[in-house]
């Protein structure tokens, strides 16, 4: 039996190793992708051990605010979870 798994829309710092390691513990295996429709900004955190593991308080994230899951669909017809801050 084929073992069942999600994917999981990893953007901004999610691409970094060091965040990958930091967060879940190994580093994420995958393929580079896009979501259409979705616009990326620039936005500041001020967190010092963030800062630390990331090396930049400048980071890349969906327009929106608050956090939601949501399945979507990438460009190459693959679903995954993404992880957004809505506005």
């Amino acid at each position: 039996m084929e073992k069942e798994f999600e994917l999981l829309f990893a953007y901004g710092t999610l691409q970094s190793e060091v965040v990958q390691l930091s967060t879940f513990g190994r580093r994420l295996d995958g393929i580079e992708d896009a979501l259409v429709g979705y616009r990326l900004r620039i936005i500041r955190i001020d967190d010092e051990d963030f800062v630390a593991a990331s090396g930049t308080a400048d980071h890349r994230n969906l327009e929106f605010t608050g956090y939601k899951r949501l399945l979507v669909q990438s460009r190459s017809g693959l679903n995954a979870w993404v992880y957004l801050k809505q506005a």
